[in-house]
């Protein structure tokens, strides 16, 4: 049976090759560049532009947070030197003692008001003091 196949092939009459049938193999074999689609150009167009607005969003959330930092340590400089202007006023009225007050005045005790009382004299004592509202 492979004897009359092989008869039957044989048989059969021998088509020739094209002239370019080589040049057309060789073409096939050689690797080409690969044909970009429409649809690869959008995805990677699309994917630039997502990155570019996640840049752009992360850049504006950042500037935001500078702005809020200096504005944060502009209030810290101003808050420090009325601290300090505070500090000046009130170092004149150290030896100043709250006692109490109403709701229409508060009433202080100037120390320095008091004179000169040593403690080792015992029989002198300082009964009144000035007591002043006017800060």
């Amino acid at each position: 049976m492979e004897q009359d196949i092989e008869k039957a092939l044989r048989s059969l009459p021998r088509n020739a090759a094209s002239r370019d049938f080589t040049a057309s193999v060789i073409r096939r074999l050689e690797p080409q560049e690969p044909r970009r689609s429409l649809r690869s150009f959008a995805a990677a167009a699309i994917a630039a532009l997502l990155i570019t607005a996640a840049a752009g969003g992360q850049y504006l959330q950042q500037r935001r947070e500078e702005v809020r930092l200096e504005a944060l340590r502009a209030e810290q400089k101003r808050l420090a030197s009325e601290l300090e202007e505070l500090k000046k006023i009130t170092s004149t009225y150290e030896p100043v003692l709250y006692v109490g007050g109403t709701e229409d005045a508060d009433f202080y005790l100037d120390m320095r008001e008091l004179g000169d009382v040593r403690a080792g004299n015992r029989d002198v004592r300082q009964t009144s003091a000035k007591i002043t509202t006017d800060f």
